[in-house]
């Protein structure tokens, strides 16, 4: 049916639009095969020489990447505590949770490479096509200014975390919990590594 529609029936009505519908999902697939491949040397941690992919509209790649995931039964997150509580992410709405989950996983990411963003100083490099100007667009740009004062993130968080919880928060600790789900499918902790303290 939709065969017909896309083809047949667009061919007999223009021949111009036949042919913009085509072009548009060979580009469309082209982008997609691209993402594709990206989604390949990341998985298989090898170095990206340039982005293969981007999305742009019209030529949106839909996804929801996150890498390989080498044991199913394992699986981990981001426990923060204020003044030793934890805090309870699922409670919040979710804009709420993705703004202390998304930028505590970026942060503390960065902060293992000494904020050095090596995707984004790649993609800039791509696109600007000159070091001198990558360098400058980089350092403007990335999160390398936490390198030597990273208690400007902890003092964001901190007021974050105040506004939500609705009373001042003293102090943050941010750990790293890994679990497994043992035979009768529970989930038992494995790990729990400190990886931020801020008070």
């Amino acid at each position: 049916m939709i065969f017909k529609t896309l083809f047949i029936d667009v061919w007999e009505y223009s021949k111009p639009l036949f042919f913009f519908v085509v072009a548009f999902i060979a580009v469309q697939f082209y982008y997609s095969l691209q993402f594709a491949r990206l989604a390949r040397l990341a998985d298989n941690q090898k170095p990206v020489p340039h982005p293969y992919a981007f999305e742009a509209f019209p030529f949106v790649v839909y996804n929801m990447y996150s890498g390989k995931i080498d044991d199913w039964n394992k699986y981990s997150y981001l426990k923060i505590e204020a003044d030793g509580q934890e805090v309870p992410l699922t409670d919040l709405a979710v804009i709420q949770e993705d703004q202390f989950v998304n930028p505590a996983q970026k942060f503390i990411g960065l902060r293992t490479n000494n904020f050095y963003d090596d995707g984004l100083y790649t993609f800039l490099k791509y696109a600007l096509d000159s070091s001198e100007r990558t360098n400058k667009v980089y350092n403007k740009i990335s999160n390398q200014h936490f390198l030597q004062n990273e208690s400007a993130w902890g003092n964001w968080l901190k007021k974050y975390l105040s506004a939500t919880l609705k009373h001042e928060v003293k102090s943050i600790k941010i750990s790293e919990c890994s679990y497994s789900y043992n035979a009768s499918g529970k989930p038992e902790l494995l790990e729990q590594k400190p990886v931020y303290q801020f008070e």
